[in-house]
């Protein structure tokens, strides 16, 4: 049963020999062919077990686990051969590694997408347009209006962004802070992209020069900009919002500061000046 996987190895609580006779289907027998962490729910697993299980329940589990079997033999023989393939550009992998969120799997996905070589790609926005991260161009009368990011590399493209998603919840990283500070303003998914476009600027500085990654810093922006900093955070919190218009009923205007406005109210005008 399903709750009673094991979440390390993937293994089932069954591991039924093809010679196993049918007066072994027994709910304690089979409990006790459980395996790794599973030995201790023996009791939650025969209580599991209790019922009818004859020789054609058992031909369906052999099935399945067969199955099970052969595609982790699949995934084993298809990772040996990946490592195979790139064996040339284990430096390329061992660098990308360094970089927060990055797995060995996601920096073999952004090698094979680019190759490693770093020299097609003449600065990173190049990189950053081929991977589809780079924004629109939507301008009209000479405004730059929001536009969606054009499309690239679908699999360059889910690499960091997988990263992005990780690194997102990290409070220890710049990327986290990178996310924060535009996800407050436009969203998360705007700030998903550009965590992306930074992670790939870093992919390809670090290709190019063959340095380790090197973490900025949480507090980055805040050393970037003291000064704004440590004045904190603005009082008003919708700067881009139209100030309402002063109550003129509790704060009438002085009416000695403008004497023709009301003239027409009350009925009189000033005298004019010799």
């Amino acid at each position: 049963p399903a709750p009673f996987q094991d979440k390390e190895t993937g293994l089932g609580p069954l591991r039924l020999k093809p010679e196993e006779p049918s007066n072994n289907y027994r709910p304690t027998h089979l409990a006790n062919m459980a395996v790794y962490s599973l030995r201790a729910k023996i009791p939650a697993l025969t209580e599991t077990l209790n019922g009818r299980f004859n020789d054609h329940h058992a031909f369906l589990t052999k099935m399945h686990l067969n199955i099970t079997d052969g595609h982790t033999r699949t995934i084993a023989d298809l990772n040996t051969r990946t490592g195979e393939v790139l064996g040339p550009s284990a430096a390329a992998t061992d660098l990308l590694v360094s970089i927060p969120g990055i797995s060995e799997h996601v920096a073999e996905i952004i090698i094979a997408e680019t190759g490693a070589d770093m020299t097609v790609f003449p600065t990173a926005g190049h990189l950053r347009s081929w991977a589809g991260t780079a924004p629109g161009n939507n301008e009209s009368a000479g405004r730059i209006k929001n536009s969606k990011t054009r499309p690239g590399d679908p699999n360059l493209k889910a690499a960091p962004g997988i990263v992005a998603l990780a690194i997102s919840r990290s409070k220890k990283t710049y990327f986290g802070a990178k996310y924060r500070r535009p996800a407050a303003r436009r969203g998360p998914m705007k700030a998903l992209v550009a965590v992306e476009h930074a992670i790939l600027i870093a992919v390809w500085n670090m290709l190019t020069t063959g340095e380790n990654y090197n973490d900025p810093g949480p507090d980055f922006f805040a050393r970037l900009q003291p000064a704004k900093t440590r004045a904190g955070p603005s009082t008003n919190s919708k700067p881009w919002a139209t100030p309402s218009p002063p109550n003129l009923h509790n704060n009438p205007p002085d009416q000695t500061a403008f004497p023709f406005r009301h003239a027409h109210q009350s009925g009189y005008l000033p005298p004019l000046a010799d």
